[in-house]
Parts: C-alpha cells; sequence; structure tokens
C-alpha cells in the first residue's frame, strides 16, 4: 500500500545519517536504522528481540561482531555496513547537533521517524556516553505545534548501568511493535513521557540450563507522566495522567 504524506522540507542537520547520536540504545526516530536492524534478523545474524525500542546497543554489537561479513548477501552486507557506521557513532564520548525542519502544515499521523508534528521547529541537543552513566538534554522549539506547546524537553534523559540493567529518568518516545507504522501500543504519536525506565541492557540468556529454551530475552517496565495537552486537531484536553508498563520479549526460536 502507498502512503501518500503533506510535502516536508528538512533544511539542516549537524549529523551524518537519519537518526545516528552517541547513544546506549537505538530510539525511535529512524526508519533506516530499524530497516537495517530487521534486515539482519531475516538473515539470522540478529538473534533477539528487536520490537521493543528504545533497543539496547549491547546485544546487537555482539552479534555484527560475530557475524562473517563475506558470507552475507549484498543487501544483509549494506545493512551490516550501516549498523557498524551507527554503533561507532554511537560509542563516542561526546556530541551535539541540530536539526531544522518545516512542513506544509503539522504532521497529523506520525510514523516511526523524527517527530514533525509542527508547522516547523529547531531542535538542539548535547549529549555525553560514558561507560555506565549517559545524559542527554535536548531542547527544542515548536512553531504551530498540535499540542499546542513552543518549547519542550523530549528526548533529554539520564541513564545508568546497574549490573546489566539499564535505569533511566527520561521524557522520549518509546516504540512497542511488533507493527511498522502506528502500533496500538506505544508509538510516535503519542507525546513523550517524564518517567522512569528500567531494561535489560544485554539479552542475552544466562541461568539455569532447563530454562535456556527462552533463548534471549528482554525485559522493559515504565512509570512516566502523561503532561495535559490540547490537541489542535479536535480541541480535545487532555489531562495530566499516569501510564505504567512492562514488557517481556523472547526469541525461543531464531526469528520468532
Amino acid at each position: 500500500m502507498v502512503r501518500f504524506t503533506r510535502p516536508s522540507l528538512v533544511l539542516g542537520s549537524l549529523l551524518f545519517g537519519s537518526g545516528v547520536h552517541a547513544s546506549p540504545w537505538i530510539g525511535t526516530d529512524s526508519p533506516l536504522l530499524r530497516s537495517s536492524v530487521e534486515m539482519l534478523v531475516s538473515h539470522g545474524v540478529i538473534k533477539r528481540p528487536v520490537n521493543t525500542y528504545p533497543l539496547m546497543w549491547k546485544g546487537i554489537a555482539q552479534d555484527l561482531h560475530n557475524v562473517t561479513v563475506k558470507d552475507l548477501a549484498p543487501q544483509a552486507q549494506f545493512a551490516y555496513h550501516h549498523l557498524q557506521h551507527a554503533l561507532k557513532f554511537a560509542q563516542q564520548g561526546s556530541s551535539s547537533s541540530i536539526r531544522v525542519f518545516s512542513n506544509s502544515e503539522p504532521d497529523t499521523w506520525q510514523g516511526f521517524d523524527a517527530r514533525n508534528q509542527a508547522k516547523s521547529g529547531i531542535e538542539t541537543s548535547g549529549q555525553i556516553t560514558g561507560q555506565t552513566v549517559s545524559a542527554k538534554v535536548s531542547v527544542n522549539y515548536r512553531d504551530e505545534s498540535l499540542d499546542g506547546k513552543y518549547i519542550n524537553y523530549d528526548g533529554s534523559y539520564l541513564a545508568m548501568l546497574l549490573g546489566n540493567w539499564s535505569l533511566s529518568g527520561e521524557k522520549i518516545n518509546h516504540w512497542w511493535g511488533p507493527s511498522q507504522d502506528n502500533p496500538l501500543v506505544l508509538s510516535n504519536n503519542a507525546q513523550a513521557m517524564t518517567g522512569v525506565r528500567l531494561s535489560r541492557h544485554d539479552s542475552n540468556y544466562y541461568g539455569p540450563s532447563w530454562l535456556s529454551f527462552v533463548g534471549s530475552w528482554n525485559f522493559t517496565a515504565i512509570a512516566a507522566k502523561q503532561q495535559s495537552q490540547v490537541s489542535r486537531i479536535d480541541e480535545i484536553k487532555i489531562d495530566d495522567g499516569d501510564f505504567w508498563g512492562w514488557r517481556f520479549t523472547s526469541t525461543p526460536i531464531t526469528g520468532l
């Protein structure tokens, strides 16, 4: 099915590649990066759950290290090199970025990509990534935003490693698939929520052999606050609310 969208123009970016940032995880703003991940899943290179974003780099990096590139099909080789480039960038100690965008009108529906639910905007961020602590401060301006707000801090977070767990205080978007676009649970259509998230850092199985059939597995739990807003689409006021949820995913059979 071909989906037509309103014309949009990205005016500039200081980063090479869509959605590539120094970060401990893959976010919800790069459909090209997700496409490369799914390509390598279909070729058996990545052997772990990949339908819950943000997606931790740890397990992806291990799978990329264990592959023989020359044995891959050409399209899989391209995906491999794309992910390797993104991984090297993500491992940088620090980075900063500016993104400027303009649309003929705000996008009503938002897929897996950078959010453009405003007529125009400027996004600025600074980020540091260490061995156990990572942080990002993002300040964004929106003109004629659908939520009626001009300034937001979407994309900001402070994350730390506690053993094999990542604990973060954040204001980011989540994507709980497996849908390619517009999943019914969490997606980029929703405003980023301020909250706390606990996620498994390395999704490899560690434990007794009689439970090894579970395969690689991941667990994510979120406790967040939804902020009040007025939708400019239909002028419906959305009140403050609490959101919590958890998700367990595993791959007992490769590719399932």
